[in-house]
């Protein structure tokens, strides 16, 4: 069963057809929630309106031309759209899903998941070409370090677009990080639409870039404290946004 959506304009996308608006097009179409499910049709709202360059109550229907069978497995099947804007207007989009990536793009999965990066996982300890070894940390400093460990934190959104929000500080032995994790609480936030990734950001007090190699920010002596952060792009907040994290722990 779908989530039910918040009365006003997504209920408008979700229900309407918006073939009336385009009547040159002979293919019918259906509604976008009778295709994919409520949170595919969230994603695909955020794609249409930074492709058009519109606000989301311009946008007043979205829906979906049947698609064409592709004669080859793994061939690119695009989403042709059939979007109604607010002004009476029509613009039929090609929405394309193709290869590795789009298998990890929200508006291409079937159920969308927003996605936290996290800063220790992949690539925190690929070798880059020169590098030198990193030490391994000093007991002394391990013991002085203090980890940020925060079992559930809620980050209030009060605007669209990018934006930071600091979760704290920790203290890092040597400046290597040897355990991050945290989770999303939702898998697909009710209250607030996301451009791309959440990114979860450490960064030295003292200045510099953020840590994402551990050959590049190197062994510091004695503990090293940083800022931790999340940072993410918000694209249609509704009443009471905000982004909950579980589990948070930088060490």
């Amino acid at each position: 069963m779908s989530r039910r959506f918040a009365a006003g304009l997504l209920g408008l996308i979700l229900a309407g057809t918006g073939c009336s608006l385009i009547p040159t097009v002979q293919v019918a179409a259906s509604p976008c929630a009778v295709q994919f499910s409520d949170a595919r049709c969230e994603a695909i709202l955020v794609w249409v309106m930074d492709e058009l360059g519109v606000q989301p109550d311009q946008v007043a229907t979205i829906a979906i031309v049947p698609a064409t069978p592709q004669p080859f497995i793994g061939h690119d099947a695009p989403v042709t759209l059939r979007v109604g804007l607010a002004d009476g207007s029509g613009r039929e989009m090609t929405m394309h899903c193709q290869g590795v990536a789009g298998a990890f793009l929200p508006r291409c999965m079937a159920e969308p998941e927003v996605e936290l990066l996290i800063p220790g996982n992949e690539g925190y300890r690929d070798f880059p070409e020169n590098a030198t070894p990193v030490p391994p940390v000093d007991p002394a400093a391990e013991a002085a370090a203090i980890p940020l460990d925060l079992p559930r934190v809620d980050i209030p959104i009060n605007r669209t677009g990018q934006q930071r929000f600091v979760l704290g500080q920790a203290s890092l032995a040597n400046g290597i990080l040897r355990e991050v994790r945290a989770s999303p609480a939702d898998r697909w936030p009710d209250s607030v639409l996301l451009r791309g990734s959440i990114v979860l950001e450490i960064r030295p007090v003292g200045g510099g870039e953020a840590i994402t190699n551990i050959y590049e920010h190197g062994w510091q002596p004695g503990v090293e404290p940083v800022e931790v952060s999340i940072v993410f792009d918000a694209a249609i907040l509704r009443p009471g946004a905000h982004l909950t994290l579980l589990d948070v722990l930088v060490r």
